[in-house]
């Protein structure tokens, strides 16, 4: 089982995140787009996915969520956006933060090691 599932559109994003995170000791799926992250999905499923929110072409990152969430009930769940707004509607359940872009790295490798280490003792919403 991977740690993270990252999907991002953005090549740069991408690469850095999975990178950073890598580094950090964590084993990083890396997807770019929806279909590649359900392919990612169902053969090695993870502890956390890390998505952007707007994925180009395809589903968005809620979608993917959702999708990965009723393979994975409770699976932890972290949204980057640069549009924070676009999820002022969203009702956030337990298990999903968003982590509004830009961010510093040493936010996301934070809370990325509470949730794989402590899913249960976070309050969902805004990271």
């Amino acid at each position: 089982m991977c740690d993270i599932l990252l999907v991002d559109d953005d090549d740069h994003i991408r690469e850095v995140l999975a990178s950073l995170l890598r580094e950090a000791g964590f084993q990083v799926d890396a997807a770019a787009t929806d279909r590649v992250a359900f392919d990612y999905l169902a053969a090695d499923p993870p502890r956390l996915l890390l998505t952007d929110v707007n994925l180009g072409t395809g589903l968005d990152g809620l979608a993917v969520a959702g999708h990965a969430r009723t393979a994975q009930p409770g699976l932890p769940v972290i949204y980057m956006t640069g549009r924070p707004d676009r999820l002022d509607n969203h009702h956030y359940v337990d298990g999903e933060w968003l982590l509004p872009k830009p961010f510093v790295a040493r936010r996301l490798l934070a809370l990325v090691r509470r949730l794989l280490d402590e899913p249960h003792h976070l309050e969902p919403g805004a990271a």
